[in-house]
């Protein structure tokens, strides 16, 4: 056994490597043995709590960001979507207006008469074989269609004064059809949403 001597001034300690502890002053060491444990406890205690609160923290704030941005990129897609789709049918209402404007100025350069004939020919040819029909048009275009339906006996064309020279209604078995060049422009503009 060893011992160590401590000299400072007018004081002097003699320890050795086996506590020695007076009786009357053993509870003290005691309770100052049992608070360091406690406060060695409490302040583990404390740096477990504090990253226990960091873990939690940190994944209640990545899932908030998550969500964030989750919201914030379906608000994008939704406004992107219905920014293509406003644009695509801009486009579209461009198309149909252009190819409308494009008929018409195709149409207005043709002969009457021959737009008429052609109007004529293809209804005749939706219509059943050799019912009657009877054509109304303009009177100036009367002459030039009857010559045109010479060849089918069933077919009379009669004028119409009040009709322009685009203007044509047809009677048949299956009813009346108009087939007036500003019907069937009115039919192509509501057809393209014009």
């Amino acid at each position: 056994m060893s011992f160590h001597l401590a000299h400072a001034d007018d004081h002097a300690l003699l320890t050795s490597d086996r506590a020695v502890i007076k009786r009357r002053d053993r509870a003290t060491f005691t309770d100052v043995l049992s608070l360091l444990r406690e406060t060695t406890a409490l302040r583990d205690r404390a740096r477990d709590d504090a990253e226990s609160a960091r873990d939690i923290a940190r994944r209640e704030g990545l899932t908030e960001a998550r969500l964030a941005a989750h919201e914030t990129m379906a608000t994008g897609l939704a406004d992107l979507a219905t920014a293509i789709d406003a644009h695509a049918e801009t486009r579209r209402a461009d198309i149909a207006d252009a190819a409308f404007a494009a008929a018409r100025a195709i149409i207005g350069e043709l002969d009457e008469t021959d737009v008429m004939q052609r109007i004529v020919d293809r209804t005749l040819a939706r219509l059943d074989g050799d019912k009657p029909v009877t054509i109304e048009v303009a009177p100036a275009l009367v002459a030039p269609l009857t010559e045109h339906t010479a060849s089918l006996a069933h077919v009379t064309v009669s004028e119409n004064a009040d009709f322009g020279p685009t203007d044509c209604r047809i009677h048949a078995a299956q009813g009346q059809i108009v087939a007036s060049l500003s019907v069937q422009f009115d039919a192509l503009a509501a057809r393209w949403g014009l």
